[in-house]
């Protein structure tokens, strides 16, 4: 999971992505095409976005009652896309069903170059030069030949679709792990627009050259996936962080350097250091009672705590007592919520001054070995702690 810092905000990667590829891929269809979109592009994306946002409550069913602001913040998470993407599925097949050969065309290249705008974003924010410069090249042989095929009135095929498709397998699966969410979902709307278009009677599968590419892609995507090894390196390996997902600009807080100790007292008036506790992997966040985000994120990090209470994981919940009202709040606050994981009061500003906490929340995640692996500006959930926890460790 990669994150990207706009300003004091922080963005997951995959849904800067996923936005920036949506209104990109439609912006260049109606340049190159010339043609406007129906509506059934933009009501998927409404369908998805609709359907993402709602499993929130099916999922934190509880949390959403207690605080329903909180689905401002927060989304079904993994299961709320995939639920999401099924919906998108039955709505596309139920458009396709009474679909011409123009809405298969249009659907064929606007998911086409979703799919490759999407991974050539992508591509950037990864560590590797080479795949960028690979999907950057690809992207760019697709705009010219999808412009050929509008010169010369050919109607963007099925068959050519699947090549493209194939094709942008190939490259993911050198690249990156191949199995994962993000290929699932590709696969399934693709495979969606073929049936259909088979089942209406738009099959143009011959035996020609595209056919044998299509045979010899295939073939190649397996051999590379058997031959691929087991371990992988992360991608937010802290020894490999690149420039452009290190956005913190103070040098002495900042990804893959170790985080500046500190000695806190907590609201029984015991002290805590962060050196105390060198061996686990800490969330350290810096959060306050008046903050509504950080108000929807405490019951996420409580029952992220909880869970993980007999690993080497902890909260350190830093309290901005300086900019907060005061410690009979900090203490209502506290028991109202259910908290048990450490909260430190930060009484002068000083520690969260260090460690730029101007937009709150903001949280570091750091590894046992006391180095910073992530800065993240902005609420998370449960599912967001455990995969950057994961892959701190």
């Amino acid at each position: 999971m990669s994150y990207i810092n706009i300003g004091n905000l922080t963005i997951q990667a995959e849904w800067f992505s996923v936005l920036l590829a949506f209104v990109t891929s439609a912006l260049l269809y109606k340049i190159i095409v010339r043609n406007k979109i129906c509506d059934w592009y933009w009501n998927s994306f409404f369908v998805y976005f609709l359907i993402w946002k709602l499993t929130y409550i099916l999922f934190n069913v509880n949390t959403f009652f207690s605080n329903p602001l909180s689905i401002l913040f927060f989304n079904g998470g993994t299961k709320g896309h995939i639920i999401g993407i099924c919906a998108v599925i039955i709505y596309i097949s139920v458009i396709g069903k009474r679909g011409n050969r123009q809405f298969y065309n249009e659907s064929f290249t606007l998911v086409s170059l979703f799919l490759l705008i999407y991974q050539t974003i992508m591509s950037y924010f990864g560590t590797q030069t080479a795949h960028l410069v690979i999907q950057s090249l690809f992207l760019m042989g697709f705009f010219i030949s999808l412009q050929l095929q509008v010169r010369t009135n050919q109607l963007y095929s099925n068959q050519f679709f699947l090549l493209v498709l194939l094709l942008q397998i190939l490259i993911s699966s050198i690249f990156k792990q191949a199995t994962s969410v993000e290929s699932f979902t590709f696969i399934s709307l693709a495979a969606c627009l073929l049936i259909l278009s088979y089942k209406g009677g738009l099959t143009e599968m011959k035996k020609n050259i595209v056919t044998i590419a299509v045979l010899v892609i295939a073939v190649a995507i397996i051999l590379v996936n058997l031959s691929k090894p087991k371990i992988t390196v992360r991608e937010n390996d802290h020894s490999r962080l690149t420039n452009k997902e290190t956005q913190i600009t103070t040098s002495s807080v900042d990804q893959g350097v170790p985080a500046p100790d500190f000695e806190l007292t907590l609201l029984d008036g015991e002290t805590v250091k962060l050196s105390d506790y060198k061996g686990k992997t800490v969330i350290l966040n810096f959060w306050a009672t008046w903050c509504p985000p950080c108000k929807a994120e405490m019951p996420h990090m409580q029952n992220f705590y909880k869970k993980n209470i007999n690993r080497d994981v902890t909260i350190l919940a830093v309290n901005l007592t300086n900019q907060d009202k005061g410690e009979k709040v900090i203490e209502n606050f506290v028991k109202d919520y259910r908290l048990t994981f450490p909260i430190p009061l930060d009484e002068n500003g000083e520690v969260g001054q260090m460690y730029q906490a101007i937009t709150i929340p903001t949280s570091y995640i750091i590894n046992k070995d006391g180095v910073i692996t992530k800065k993240v500006v902005g609420p998370m959930d449960e599912e967001t702690m455990t995969k950057l926890v994961n892959d701190a460790q």
